[in-house]
This record gives structure tokens, C-alpha cells and sequence, in this order.
């Protein structure tokens, strides 16, 4: 995930207290829209195979995912990568303190990371935009996953205005190397690297980006203005629970046929 001076300050908070780590998950998988879409889509998925499922989580930040597997421990085990070591530290610590033991952390680069036949499920979320060859990265994915295992990503796409692109600019201040993807790019890349079955789609419509503005952009814009804001964090949320709920459910039962982010299923 990439580093800022806001969620280094972020991190920190989280680091030092494991109840705010609680919280944060608890929120982010019932509120942010990209939270209930990759959890839905991947928990489906799972509904299908039969023993041990191995899951890599390619540039997991904060681990807000990580809480989808962990009530399903004799189904899951999963290695996150992340090239911050601070955050893998932290992840480390955190699910250690719970005693959650089919979770694994390790400090690498997405971008270069290979361990051919290990995984049945990849997960790349948010991720491609960050990587300067997104193709080795995709190709080395493809090695790493094992038959027939899934390549699930969820990316900002081709349709991101300038407003939008400012707001994501106050959430992520790395290096972009790509503004995002069409669903034709992202297949065809795909079927470059190898896999043979892709199906794409659009997500983050408008109801979506209203959803977004809500639970991330605005409220990342104004912590990096003051921290005064984390004060002011848990009566904004309240306020806004109804109406992103409403946004997010109007988003996942339309279908888009353009939208801000795509969902993509690949696989081997």
C-alpha cells in the first residue's frame, strides 16, 4: 500500500491502539463500499472449493481485509505482502495479540514477488495504478496462483475526473504511474499474462462515488488539513451511516456500465 505522511500518522494511531484497529475494520467492512463488494465477491467464490483455500494479499496496508478470513480460519490461510515495513510489523503484532494463526506478514515488492503454484486466491486491491510494470506484476500472479485459482482485483478505472483524482491524490500520495483501466485494457492484459477465463466489470457508479466521497475522500482530505478532525471522526460517521448505507446498496444492485473502479475475476 502506499505510504503518505497521513496514513504513516494513521498508522500510528493504530499501532498504539489495537481497539481503534478493531473499530476501523469493523467500519470499513460495513460501510466502504469496496469492503462489501470484495468481500461478497470473494466469499462466493469460497462457497465453491472444498479444503484449505491459500490466499495472498498483494499490498494489504492496514489489513482491514484480512478480518473477512479470520472466523473461517479452517478455510483460509493467508500470506499479505506490503513493501511498508511498518505496516507489516503492526499486522504482525496485531493479530498476534488475538491469537489468529492462519495469518502471515512479510515485508516484499508486489511488483517483483513470485512463488509459483503456492496460492488459489490473489488478491490485488487498489494496487495496479502504484506498480510501474504492471505487466510483470500480473504475469508473476499468474505463476503464483495454482489451477484453477483466482486473480481477484478491484482498481480505480478510466473514468475518474479531475475532483475525484485530486481526492484520491489527498488519500495516496505515491507515485501514479496509470490513471486507471477500461475493462478492455485490464482483459487484455490479463490474457497476455495467461489466464484464459476474465470477467470484468464496472463498479462505483454514481451512487458509488457519493459513498466514496463519504467514508474516504473527504474525511482523508481534512485529516491531512488538521488531526484536529479525528476528534470530530466518530460524530461524522454516525451522521453519515444512513445515507451511505442507501448509497452502497443502490450501487451493488445497479449495473454500471461505466463507474469509477472495476471488479475483475481471473482465472488459471
Amino acid at each position: 500500500m502506499p505510504g503518505t505522511p497521513t496514513s504513516e500518522s494513521f498508522a500510528n494511531i493504530l499501532g498504539k491502539h489495537s481497539w481503534v484497529r478493531r473499530l476501523y475494520i469493523w467500519l470499513t467492512n460495513h460501510l466502504v463500499l469496496k469492503s462489501i463488494t470484495i468481500r461478497q465477491e470473494v466469499l462466493r467464490w469460497s462457497l465453491k472449493r472444498k479444503g484449505a483455500t491459500h490466499v495472498l494479499d498483494a499490498g494489504f496496508g492496514f489489513g482491514q481485509l484480512m478480518s473477512m478470513f479470520i472466523n473461517r480460519h479452517q478455510c483460509f490461510n493467508v500470506m499479505g505482502i506490503d513493501k511498508n515495513s511498518r505496516m507489516v510489523a503492526d499486522a504482525t503484532a496485531f493479530f498476534k495479540e488475538k491469537n489468529i494463526n492462519n495469518m502471515y506478514f512479510r515485508t516484499a515488492d508486489a511488483q517483483v514477488f513470485k512463488q509459483p503454484d503456492a496460492f488459489d486466491l490473489c488478491l490485488c486491491i487498489n494496487l495496479l495504478n502504484y506498480i510501474e510494470d504492471d505487466t510483470k506484476m500480473l504475469c508473476n500472479m499468474f505463476e503464483s496462483l495454482r489451477k484453477p485459482g483466482m486473480l481477484f482485483i478491484f482498481n480505480s478505472s478510466n473514468y475518474m475526473d479531475e475532483r475525484d483524482r485530486r481526492l484520491r491524490e489527498g488519500t495516496h500520495g505515491d507515485m501514479v504511474y496509470r490513471e486507471g483501466y477500461s475493462v478492455t485494457d485490464i482483459k487484455k492484459k490479463l490474457m497476455d499474462a495467461g489466464f484464459t477465463r476474465i470477467k470484468a466489470r464496472y463498479s462505483y457508479g454514481k451512487p458509488g462515488m457519493w459513498s466514496w466521497r463519504l467514508t474516504t475522500g473527504w474525511p482523508t482530505w481534512m485529516i491531512k488539513k488538521s488531526s484536529v478532525f479525528y476528534f470530530i471522526l466518530p460524530l461524522y460517521v454516525v451522521i453519515c451511516i444512513p445515507v451511505i448505507l442507501v448509497l452502497n446498496y443502490m450501487d451493488t444492485h445497479t449495473q454500471h456500465k461505466e463507474g469509477k473502479c472495476i471488479v475483475v475475476k481471473a482465472f488459471k
